[in-house]
């Protein structure tokens, strides 16, 4: 059975010719006037029946079982009372059977079942024997169970069971059809008079009268709740008639015992039927006693559902206009909510005669959908005709159709609107400013936009911001029609209104914060917030969260506790609401933040109608401590001029936990010393101490020694609140004063400066102490500043507690003289041979010892040239102080500079010479202790010349001491016998190759090769060739130019006047002789380097009788090694002078011979030495 029949109450008034009853899930049951109706209920018993889709002969069906129990509960109770192992109970009525002989089973199918498919399989039940030994002694009893009665599942098709001369079917159309029908439910002796019993008469049955609506809800056939009323088989009738039943089976069982049966039939439709609205007939007959019970589409409060529909997704059976629409009451601006529409779902309690059905509610009283919707249901809404907002409004129908309910109905969309502040609604009035969709639903429903589905009665609305308070949605629906279910029953309809409660979305939210449990000096991010209203119910996409403090909206005032500096609500988290708490290294305990929350509707948690009711949202936070580790307490040293951070410099190179410094006597320490100590976890000031002790004696003193001392400590406050949010707001940072915790794993910091100028030389030692409060005071008792007899052994501080409560480095400084820091050296200068190069400034480069100052010397330093020690280099001669560069004339800076002055015949070479540098303190370079550790120091020089070039050798003639150059094409004219008047000048110089020049002379009778120094008289005179000046000559000529000799030396080019330009080498000379012998003659001059020189020499020798040119010259180059010159030379007899207007030319000749020949050489020479030798050249 599908409903729970405990006690069956029927009304006496249906003592009728049959008698039929119907539960609320779709069972019926009929008997004959004889019996009573709830015998049908124990009689018979139809479950459930199951569906599956199958395929079928490639087919998609619906596969439907029913099975169908037989005196099943008569059976049941006969074997739990039998005692007597031995009885065997009859079928008769003496034996406790309700009706005597042997059944009659019919069942009736749906006709829509596919016959050919059909199958039946049949159980009956049997017993069994079973020994058990109560109290000791042995008893045989009966155990009940079921087996088949023959065939196996799925069991016999129709002509199976027709096979027996105990069963028969019969179809729609067979003769037999309607006798059989009428035999099982009517129409002779033996029948239940079910279907035949004629109309119903209507006033048998409470009424109720139409209203002014045709439609209104009417019911005829059966009692409304609380009423009485009366049953009849005419739903039955109407399938009957309809020809809903199809193929009747009927079976003759045995009755001489009491026996169960079982039917399972199972049976096929389409795909698309649904089996559940199909009826089933299935009874009992035997001794003109039947009793019937029906599966079937019934449905009670006839508002066309089922109520196997209605007991399946268990809605209430019998109240028809039972459709709602769920109100919101925390429905939001721009944030889309649905009113469903549904059935409410409940369950049935107590008999179905008697009992009642009772609603499911929520935790908060509210009606539970059922998740029921029934096809054929007409949602209907009044919307505005031809788009107006005037005049006639209209219902609009799932189907289109339009009638009239003006007279009926107001405004389909009305609004409360609500004053926020109160919560006080107004009146109802039409709310036009929606957007209403009802054929297809929007991809996204826009704010101020709705969606009625008109089959389901789901209204989707989503609210403009402005649009708040009680917005109603008026719909009306039309339920299907019940006739196919409930004879007399008529169509209902129904209103039901789709409710908003719109607030601001501010008003339901309360954000609320767990305590977030941070180390101090860590960041840590909160929890998400939660709606401490509903923590189901999420914050809105796009709701942002600022940790600011609040502000009364009104009055604009600062309300509350302000924003704490060290939290915040990081970019990334704006919209999720985390807040990063990242507390100073120095806090700890409780507190809290306020963080403002804003709504996408522009709402907050400012607003007094919020869920907060406008008071602040606070994240709370508990700052917990951390243990300090061993190494939480830090010193380190750095250079610097100060305690203040801009006087800070980098961090010293320390060997281990020693600094050694070189300090210089008179001179202030560098660099100056800054103790840094700061704590990353530990809180209490920090103390910087100092003992210094010197190594010779081991005389300790606190604060300093010999000068030096540690004063201008600097201890940082903590920034309270009110100097962090002005440094972060861009104002003024007092950063040489507080810790405002950006400053890395830092909770306490102190600064102290160690300087000053030592005034005696020696090893000392100062151990700077950074001392917590407890180490401070232990180290006071012995070293403290009101201890008379200071013992200044810190051992008292406990050694576990280092890098905890105290920590300590050491400051070494060795005291010296100035030149142990400085190691002078001098870059290397170039300079070309004859000139003069100024050398780049000494500097000072790491020291020997591996420290000292780098850069320049330290003014009043003095230069000068010297040997290191015995076997020293001498200095160079060449090299000169100038202008006060060594600091040894006053008012002179001395900066070290070195004037180098090659002579320009010096070889190409490097050369250094030694400097003895002298310092400010009488120290100097030749100190075992100097930087340069008592080694020479040089000053490096490379000396370079050019390469001579073809060229470079020069070799000019000039027709005599006029610097008329000699047209070597056109020659000389002497005259036989005569010594030569204008006689010819010999210049010869190099620029560049070093080596003195020779001249030498040939000659040869033209056109015969008899070359020779010596031929017809004629030859060179008068050679000379320059020496180069010493550096004495050189520096006389240049300190006094009276005692200049230039006639025999050639002087640099920084000599004044100097006669070497563009001259290495210089030779010059004159031809001279008297012919004797008229003729012409060739003469060859050649300018000779030495190795050329000798060549000629070997080639004169060999008297060949030729003059050497370039093969006699094998591996040297004319123009640098040699070079020569050939020119023409006639000899005239006295009378082949030219006519010059008779013997007066000869006349003049001779005496101007005989007066002048012998000065001319002297006079062409002394004029050459006056000019120094500076020829054409």
């Amino acid at each position: 059975m599908l409903a729970l029949v405990s006690v069956l109450f029927i009304s006496g008034g249906l003592a009728r010719a049959s008698q039929s009853y119907w539960d609320f899930s779709g069972n019926g049951y009929v008997t004959e006037n004889s019996m009573f109706v709830g015998d049908a209920i124990h009689r018979v018993d139809i479950l459930e029946p199951t569906v599956s889709d199958e395929w079928v002969g490639g087919e998609k069906k619906r596969k439907v079982t029913w099975k169908i129990y037989f005196n099943n509960q008569d059976v049941i109770k006969k074997y739990r009372d039998q005692v007597n192992a031995g009885e065997n109970p009859g079928n008769l009525p003496e034996n406790g059977q309700a009706w005597g002989g042997r059944f009659d089973f019919f069942v009736m199918l749906p006709r829509a079942v596919d016959d050919r498919l059909t199958r039946i399989y049949r159980e009956t039940t049997k017993r069994r024997a079973k020994n058990i030994w109560p109290g000791g002694r042995l008893k045989v009893v009966h155990e009940f169970y079921w087996d088949k009665i023959e065939e196996d599942r799925p069991g016999m098709d129709m002509g199976g069971f027709n096979g027996s001369n105990t069963r028969w079917t019969s179809i729609p159309g067979d003769g037999d059809y309607e006798s059989m029908w009428s035999e099982a439910m009517g129409g002779n002796s033996n029948g239940c008079n079910a279907l035949n019993a004629g109309e119903d008469k209507k006033e048998h049955y409470p009424d109720r009268p139409d209203s002014e609506n045709p439609l209104i809800n009417h019911y005829i056939q059966r009692p409304t709740e609380g009423s009485d009323g009366f049953y009849t088989a005419c739903e039955l009738r109407k399938w009957k008639a309809e020809g809903h039943f199809g193929r009747i089976l009927k079976s003759w069982e045995k009755g001489d015992y009491t026996v169960g049966f079982m039917w399972e039939i199972s049976a096929y439709t389409d795909k698309n039927v649904d089996p559940t609205k199909l009826p089933l007939i299935a009874g009992i007959k035997s001794n003109g006693k039947t009793g019937y019970a029906v599966f079937g589409p019934y449905d009670t409060d006839g508002d066309g559902i089922t109520d196997y529909d209605e007991f399946t997704y268990r809605t209430n059976p019998k109240k028809g206009n039972d459709f709602h629409n769920m109100s919101i009451d925390d429905a939001m601006p721009l944030t889309p909510s649905t009113s469903k529409g549904f059935f409410p779902k409940g369950k049935w309690e107590g008999d179905s005669s008697q009992g009642s059905f009772q609603y499911d509610k929520d935790a908060k009283g509210r009606l539970v959908p059922s998740g029921l919707h029934p096809p054929g249901l007409k949602f209907r809404m009044r919307v505005p005709n031809n788009g107006s907002d005037s005049g006639e409004w209209k219902t609009l129908l799932a189907d289109r159709g339009y009638y009239d309910w003006n007279k009926y109905y107001g405004a389909p969309i009305t609004i409360q609107k609500r004053d926020l502040l109160t919560g006080a609604l107004g009146p109802e009035q039409p709310l036009k400013d929606v957007v209403l969709h009802t054929d297809r639903k929007p991809a996204k429903l826009e704010p101020g936009h709705a969606w009625v589905d008109l089959r389901t009665g789901d209204v989707q609305f989503n609210p403009k911001k402005d649009q708040l308070g009680k917005i109603r949605f008026h719909l009306n629906l039309l339920y299907p029609k019940p006739q196919d279910y409930n004879c007399a029953a008529r169509q209902f309809i129904q209103n039901s209104e789709a409710e908003f409660d719109v607030w601001p979305m501010s008003h339901y939210f309360k954000p609320k914060y767990d305590e977030t449990s941070v180390p101090a000096g860590d960041t840590k991010l909160s929890a998400l917030p939660y709606n401490e209203l509903d923590r189901s119910r999420a914050f809105p996409p796009n709701t942002s969260f600022v940790n600011r403090q609040y502000q009364d909206p009104k009055t604009k005032r600062p309300k509350g506790e302000q924003a704490l500096t060290w939290t915040q609500v990081r970019i990334g988290d704006l919209h999720n609401g985390k807040v990063e708490f990242a507390p100073y290294s120095w806090l700890r305990g409780k507190n809290r933040t306020p963080v403002v929350v804003t709504y996408p509707d522009g709402s907050s948690s400012e607003d007094p109608y919020s869920g907060n009711r406008g008071e602040p949202v606070y994240a709370p936070v508990n700052v917990t401590g951390k243990q300090p580790g061993n190494n939480d307490l830090n010193l380190v040293l750095h250079s610097g001029s100060g305690p203040r951070n801009a006087q800070v410099g980098g961090p010293l190179h320390m060997d281990g936990d020693t600094f050694t410094l070189n300090a210089a006597t008179g001179k202030p320490i560098d660099p100056f010393v800054v103790p840094d100590s700061w704590s990353t976890l530990g809180l209490g000031k920090i103390s910087l101490r100092t003992l210094c002790k010197e190594a010779r004696t081991n005389k300790v003193e606190t604060g300093g020694i010999n000068g030096m001392r540690l004063d201008q400590e600097l201890q940082w406050e903590h920034a309270p609140e009110d100097a962090i949010r002005t440094c972060k707001a861009g104002g003024n940072c007092e950063r040489d004063k507080y810790l405002y915790h950006d400053e890395r794993n830092t909770t306490e910091r102190s600064r102290a400066l160690f300087s000053g100028t030592p005034t005696e030389t020696g090893d000392y030692e100062c151990t700077v102490y950074a001392l917590k409060p407890p180490a401070l005071a232990a180290f006071d008792l012995v070293a403290g500043p009101n201890v008379k007899n200071k013992n200044y052994d810190v051992s008292i501080l406990p050694a576990a507690q280092k890098g905890i409560l105290w920590q300590s480095k050491k400051i070494r400084i060795k005291v010296h003289t100035m030149a142990y820091f400085y190691n002078p050296q001098w870059d290397s200068t170039t300079v070309k041979a004859g000139e003069s190069a100024l050398s780049p400034k000494p500097k000072s480069v790491q020291t020997r010892w591996g420290d000292g100052k780098i850069g320049d010397l330290p003014p009043g330093t003095k230069f000068e040239f010297g040997k290191y020690g015995k076997y020293g280099a001498d200095p160079l001669p060449w090299a000169y102080f100038e202008d006060g560069s060594d600091g040894k004339t006053p008012g002179k800076t001395g900066d070290g500079r070195i004037t180098f002055r090659p002579d320009k015949w010096m070889d190409a070479l490097g050369a250094q010479t030694p400097v003895i540098v002298r310092y400010p303190d009488g120290s100097s370079s030749l100190d075992p202790d100097s930087g340069n550790g008592g080694n020479a120091i040089y000053a490096p020089v490379t000396v370079t010349r050019d390469n001579p070039g073809k060229g470079d050798l020069h070799l000019q003639l000039y027709e005599n001491d006029s610097f008329k150059s000699l047209d070597t094409r056109q020659g000389i004219n002497v005259i036989e016998g005569i010594a030569l008047i204008d006689r010819p000048f010999i210049d010869s110089w190099s620029v560049n190759l070093r080596g003195k020049i020779s001249l030498r002379m040939l000659c040869t009778p033209k056109g015969k090769n008899a070359w020779g120094e010596k031929v017809n008289g004629l030859t060179l005179a008068n050679v000379h060739a320059w020496d180069h000046a010493d550096r004495g000559e050189q520096e006389k000529c240049r300190a006094d130019r009276r005692k200049c000799n230039p006639g025999k030396y050639l002087y640099d080019g920084y000599v004044p006047g100097g006669n070497s330009a563009n001259t290495m080498e210089r030779t010059q000379g004159i031809i001279d002789g008297t012919p004797r012998q008229s003729g012409d003659y060739s003469c060859s001059v050649y300018a000779l380097k030495p190795g050329a020189e000798k060549k000629f020499n070997e080639f004169i020798a060999r008297k060949t009788g030729g003059q050497p040119a370039g093969n006699e010259f094998s591996g040297m180059t004319q123009g640098i090694d040699w070079d020569r010159s050939t020119f023409p030379v006639r000899v005239v007899k006295k009378f082949d002078l030219p006519r010059t207007g008779g013997m007066g030319w000869n006349v003049w000749l001779g005496i101007f011979v005989a007066g002048s020949t012998a000065c001319l050489a002297i006079a062409v020479c002394a004029r050459r030495m006056k000019e120094c030798g500076g020829g054409r050249n």
